[in-house]
């Protein structure tokens, strides 16, 4: 199962790298602990958007969508790796799929700034205490 997931991360990881490369698109990469997703978009001048969207499922099946989605709200959207019987609602998973990592990632990096601020404060802290003790000498050295 470990190494069918670091395949699925990886098979994502090349798509976001393909996906980055494309000029004028929006994309996202994200993955925490048996998670991943990728997602690549870009609007034309007429407001459609067209794009791509990768995820795992429950099953730890890699999944592909390609998507356009008018002005209006209409998508399309086509498998192109995995098996989903409704493109559109498995496009639907892998958008919420994309959001919830990048909140996720959000608040652990939020969380890391705070651990930091913390430590950068408590060293300052010792710093001070440090540079503010005076050693006490006997009183027959004054």
């Amino acid at each position: 199962m470990a190494g069918k997931r670091t395949a699925t991360m990886a098979v994502l990881l090349v798509l976001g790298l393909h996906l980055s490369g494309a000029q004028g698109r929006n994309h996202v990469v994200a993955g925490v602990q048996g998670q991943a997703v990728a997602q690549s978009q870009s609007t034309d001048e007429n407001g459609v958007t067209t794009g791509e969207c990768a995820f795992t499922d429950k099953q730890g099946q890699p999944i592909r969508i390609r998507y356009q989605q008018t002005p209006d709200g209409q998508i399309q959207a086509n498998v192109i790796e995995g098996n989903v019987p409704d493109p559109v609602a498995a496009l639907r998973v892998c958008r919420q799929s994309q959001s919830h990592l990048q909140d996720q990632l959000q608040a652990q990096q939020q969380h890391l700034q705070r651990q930091q601020e913390n430590l950068f404060y408590q060293l300052r802290q010792q710093q001070q205490a440090i540079f503010n003790h005076q050693p006490a000498f006997p009183d027959f050295f004054n």
